[in-house]
């Protein structure tokens, strides 16, 4: 299992704060990152992925800098995109061997994982479709798939299920729950449903900062307490801690799943 590290990351733009000085080790599991649109919940996973350049700080995987050696964030880090890049020109199975060559796996293990992970998004059939005429629940399934070939250490997912219908949902759910087990995911929803079904930890973001940090059963039992009423959905407890986040910004180390 992989440590994934955020060591003092600011980002400006413009003069603006959209990070500033995040500090979490995530260790284990899902951790999903809750909080307001604009808080910086997708800035940290393209800062994480050095999709957007860092003003400061330094991202580590295993306790090694990225940053030192950004090549080798292909064969490590996996990203699902909210909107999966399209490549109308190629097939689904072009597609995915584009992305496999630039992650630099060999033709055979291209092929043994894109068969692989095909089938587990339902999507062997539609191996030889030109991307653009898959549908976008089928764009985001092969969107999953690139963003697993390589067997990545850690996995970032920015709105996966937005283009999924019901079924697709939970089948991804299973595919999550089964893949955290010896990767750290990182996920980023405004669905509640996402959230209670795969997060086991959850860290809040206000304004770029750390505000709020645990696993699910703790903060559930801590709002809980506070609104002394024990039968709190996930969505409930989201609200309760984005609702208390002026008094409680944190610029110290935490951790998820320490």
């Amino acid at each position: 299992m992989a440590q994934l590290t955020v060591k003092n990351v600011s980002r400006k733009v413009d003069g603006t704060d959209i990070l500033s000085s995040v500090t979490i080790a995530f260790n284990h599991g899902v951790t999903g990152l809750i909080g307001a649109n604009g808080a910086g919940k997708s800035s940290l996973l393209r800062a994480i992925a050095l999709l957007d350049p860092i003003s400061e700080g330094d991202v580590l995987i295993d306790g090694k800098s990225i940053l030192e050696n950004p090549q080798a964030l292909y064969q490590q880090l996996g990203f699902v995109f909210q909107h999966s890049p399209s490549y109308g020109h190629l097939s689904v199975n072009e597609f995915l061997h584009y992305i496999a060559a630039m992650k630099g796996l060999t033709r055979d293990i291209a092929d043994s994982q894109i068969t692989h992970w095909l089938d587990k998004v339902n999507m062997s059939a539609f191996r030889d479709r030109m991307m653009s005429d898959c549908s976008g629940g089928m764009k985001q399934r092969v969107g999953i798939v690139q963003a697993l070939l390589g067997n990545p250490k850690v996995l970032l997912l920015d709105e996966p299920t937005v283009a999924l219908d019901h079924n697709e949902r939970l089948a991804f759910y299973s595919l999550i729950k089964d893949i955290s087990t010896s990767t750290t995911v990182v996920i980023v929803s405004h669905l509640s449903d996402d959230i209670e079904a795969l997060a086991d930890h959850l860290v809040f973001l206000e304004r770029g900062k750390v505000t709020q940090i645990g696993d699910v059963q703790s903060l559930r039992q801590q709002a809980s307490q506070a609104l002394s009423d024990t039968n709190l959905s996930i969505s409930d407890v989201i609200t309760y801690f984005m609702s208390s986040v002026g008094s409680n910004l944190s610029e110290e180390v935490v951790e998820c799943g320490a």
